[in-house]
């Protein structure tokens, strides 16, 4: 199934701390190449979030308690804007070509199943720090095409699936978050290829076009949904966000155009 193109634009706002690794995707992965860093670059650490042979390099992070959570945005709240400090990254997702069928953790083609997942994986650099939002936004003319889904996630915790019939597949939400985990998802049925999409949060201000559709896609999530994710992966030096394509039988699957992405850091320094 094709689904045509899109304008990306997603903004994150997280009152927490961010960090993190890849999730568990599909057979080949293809690493997003990260540009300049602009701001206060003495409080960046640089880091590879995954394994030598592509693969994650450890299972996401616990999620935290919901005082510590609270106490994280507690104190982004209450600082002052002045002493919030910003560092931006430019990110370039390769385009993204077909499944790799039949090798592991893959399956054979099946027409109306998920056979197959591709990952392209982005590591951002983070500050050493309490960070107190993110935005992700894409150029204004900026167009994507994927093919079947896509999935975005955060440390393997899933900010948007483009079709919300592959939650029963995956493990019980924990404080209203979903993981990513291909395993739990590879040879499951597609029951309606026009299924809603999956946002982050019920509070979430969420736009993506229906299957087969073309239209915006924009993201707006606010501290409470997003806050146990950056609490979890807090004290790291880096953090994956990735984009996943699945796939069923055809030739076009598991594919998405490059997009180039620039993320904004707004943080608090360490006492």
């Amino acid at each position: 199934m094709r689904l045509p193109g899109v304008l990306l634009c997603l903004c994150v706002s997280l009152l927490a701390a961010c960090s993190g690794g890849n999730f568990s995707g599909g057979s080949k992965i293809a690493e997003a190449q990260g540009g300049s860093i602009t701001g206060d670059e003495s409080t960046i650490s640089n880091s590879d979030a995954t394994a030598g042979n592509g693969l994650p390099a450890a299972e996401p992070a616990p999620l935290p308690s919901p005082e510590a959570v609270a106490k994280l945005r507690e104190r982004c709240e209450k600082a002052a804007a002045s002493s919030m400090k910003l560092v931006e990254q430019s990110i370039s997702f390769p385009e993204r070509k077909t499944c790799s069928f039949g090798t592991s953790p893959n399956l054979e083609r099946k027409d109306k199943f998920v056979q197959a997942s591709e990952t392209t994986p982005a590591s951002l650099n983070l500050p050493i720090g309490d960070i107190c939002n993110i935005s992700i936004d894409s150029p204004a003319d900026a167009k994507l095409h994927y093919d079947d889904f896509l999935i975005l996630s955060i440390d393997s915790r899933i900010v948007f699936m483009s079709n919300q019939g592959l939650n029963r597949y995956l493990a019980p939400p924990e404080q209203g978050i979903l993981t990513w985990d291909f395993s739990k998802v590879v040879g499951q049925k597609i029951d309606n290829f026009e299924a809603a999409p999956y946002c982050l949060g019920k509070g979430a201000d969420c736009i993506l076009p229906g299957h087969d559709k073309e239209g915006p896609v924009a993201l707006h999530l606010t501290p409470q949904e997003i806050a146990p994710i950056a609490v979890a992966i807090s004290g790291k030096s880096s953090a994956s966000i990735n984009l996943t394509a699945t796939g069923d039988d055809n030739d076009t699957d598991c594919w998405h155009t490059a997009l180039d992405v620039k993320v904004k850091i707004q943080y608090l320094a360490n006492p």
